[in-house]
């Protein structure tokens, strides 16, 4: 949240002028071999790089981190107006806020690609929100809630925070914003906005990474582990060796680098597979009526890795099959030593195939007359 990051901002307002609107930065760009999105996402009194320490894609850094497992990505982060309090700003309703970033998004973002959020804490809150708003009020923004693929919480405070209350408690001194509010330990919204994300997940295709504090922040724990789990099955938070402030900018490629990294990787595609099948070899070894499936499978792969050749050569292959859909096949060998020669159309495939086949019966007649 960053609730103690800069008490200045109490009582030192920020100017109109000052303050920007909603922006989604692009922080690093694969162009057109793009294979996914990464969006950070900021807490309370947050920035869209000091937050992070996006310092550049050249020094270590989660740009650096990122782009070195995955380099087809686009980078993007997220700026918009969260003060702890009103003489700083203030901060929109989470509701009206999850509208404002989905608006943003949809006007910069490709959402036909992954999309993985990673996000700290108020930002967790903002979006499981923003998937909560897209699906079942606004759901002109669906379209995003379905690319995303993959959340990353650091320290989200799911049923609220005790230094929230404390602040509120001060309203007349701090002048608390709406999200100090929103923040409060065991908030009925926010119980029952993760209720809500704990049922619909399973009906989500989104992966799910949690970390959390165990360093107090200034003397206080900002988010315990109980606050920061979400309650997911399966699910298990990592506890981190860092305060709240520092959770989201690791120094070294530690835990939450390494994790990040595969989880970055699985999503999109590029991890080493757990089987030991090649895409054809998997066509190859299904059954009649497991066939089809197999082939909308490694169609759906080949939609992610358009570039990969082996998952395009299944394809070919599988084109080549002419797979029916009520009676039997002639199963088709294949040599599994031997890859598809690329993209090479399959007539010439053949008559190469006679042309070897021709020689080579050239050259047995021409052995059989020199032992006769």
């Amino acid at each position: 949240m960053g609730l103690l990051s800069s008490l200045n901002a109490l009582f030192n307002p920020v100017k109109k002028s000052e303050q920007a609107p909603t922006e989604l930065f692009l922080l690093a760009d694969a162009g057109s071999t793009s294979r996914l999105n990464i969006i950070f996402i900021h807490g309370l009194s947050g920035h869209y790089a000091d937050t992070w320490q996006l310092t550049g894609s050249e020094t270590p850094g989660w740009l650096k981190w990122i782009t070195a497992a995955v380099p087809e990505t686009r980078i993007y982060s997220l700026s918009y107006r969260l003060a702890m309090s009103n003489r700083a700003g203030g901060s929109m309703p989470i509701g009206a806020r999850s509208i404002n970033v989905l608006a943003t998004i949809a006007a910069v973002m490709d959402s036909n690609l992954p999309t993985i959020l990673i996000c700290h804490s108020y930002g967790g809150l903002l979006a499981k929100r923003m998937l909560q708003t897209s699906l079942d009020l606004a759901t002109e923004y669906e379209p995003i809630a379905k690319s995303i693929k993959g959340i990353v919480f650091l320290g989200t405070p799911n049923s609220g925070s005790p230094l929230a209350d404390y602040l509120a408690g001060f309203r007349l001194i701090t002048n608390s914003s709406v999200a100090v509010d929103e923040l409060r330990d065991n908030q009925p919204e926010l119980v029952e906005l993760n209720n809500w994300f704990r049922n619909r997940l399973s009906k989500l295709d989104i992966n799910i990474l949690v970390f959390y504090e165990t360093m107090q922040t200034h003397g206080l724990l900002v988010v315990d582990q109980t606050s920061a789990n979400p309650g997911i099955p399966g699910v298990n938070p990592i506890g981190i060796d860092a305060d709240h402030l520092d959770l989201p900018k690791p120094i070294t490629e530690d835990v939450r680098v390494k994790r990040v990294q595969a989880f970055i990787k699985q999503i999109a595609g590029v991890a080493p597979p757990k089987q030991q099948f090649s895409p054809i070899q998997r066509i190859i070894s299904s059954t009649d009526t497991d066939l089809p499936a197999t082939v909308r499978r490694i169609r759906r792969e080949a939609s992610k890795r358009p570039h990969d050749d082996e998952l395009q050569d299944a394809l070919d292959y599988a084109a080549r099959l002419r797979i029916p859909s009520d009676v039997d096949r002639p199963r088709l060998s294949y040599d599994m030593s031997r890859p598809l020669s690329g993209r090479m159309p399959w007539y010439l495939r053949v008559v190469i195939n006679l042309i070897l086949f021709g020689a080579l019966v050239l050259l047995a007649s021409k052995a059989i007359e020199l032992f006769r």
